[in-house]
């Protein structure tokens, strides 16, 4: 059976205090950083997230059991 596969990754994260300048580029731990930052000093963070992806409408590849 032939279904639509699809894979989604995180491919930057940059994190930015509005209030201090604070900035954090790491795209594992920026989203966590930045709620601790925004908690610990009761500021303001933006958090920019960039995802890439792709649809595939070959064969679903089969998982190992």
């Amino acid at each position: 059976m032939i279904r639509p596969y699809r894979e989604f990754g995180v491919t930057h994260c940059i994190a930015e205090c509005l209030d201090c300048g604070w900035r954090n580029e790491g795209y594992k731990n920026a989203q966590a950083t930045a709620a601790i930052h925004a908690r610990k000093h009761k500021h303001k963070v933006s958090v920019d997230i960039g995802v890439s992806g792709f649809y595939d409408g070959r064969e679903t590849p089969k998982k190992d059991p």
